[in-house]
């Protein structure tokens, strides 16, 4: 599974929130991913696409892109060395998001893993993964 951590975020007009892209695989290890995510950009502006902890310290970034006028980020990562099998959940990449000034408290803003591929240890891909979208919440100032 690949899921939006937390699953709703409340985050008030003009400030910032972090959300992690977390995989939980069960058996098999994780070498590389390519992640795109989808967001309301009339609404939502993401200022940072990063790796997380799930790749190790040395993660090769391959691609990083954030398209503010389609409402698309997409990151393309991979381990640097061996793949521990299996590989421990983690955060695979870090989004940083701010709510735009104007929005009105109480709006519900999805975040959706619009295209999740995942590779194994043998650099196959991770077939039928399940994936999990979150939110923003838009809260009072």
């Amino acid at each position: 599974m690949v899921r939006v951590t937390p699953s709703s975020l409340a985050v008030a007009p003009g400030e910032r929130g972090l959300v992690s892209i977390e995989v939980l695989v069960a058996g098999v290890g994780v070498s590389a991913a390519d992640v795109t995510i989808t967001f309301d950009p009339k609404s939502l502006k993401v200022t940072g696409v990063e790796p997380g902890d799930l790749l190790g310290e040395n993660t090769l970034v391959g691609l990083r892109s954030i398209d503010q006028e389609a409402g698309k980020a997409r990151i393309a990562l991979s381990r640097v060395g061996k793949t521990r099998v299996p590989t421990p959940s983690g955060a695979l990449v870090v989004v940083t998001l701010q709510v735009l000034k104007d929005v009105v408290p109480g709006a519900r803003l999805p975040l959706q893993l619009a295209e999740v591929t995942l590779v194994d240890q043998a650099f196959h891909v991770i077939a039928q993964v399940r994936l999990q979208d979150g939110e923003v919440v838009v809260q009072s100032p």
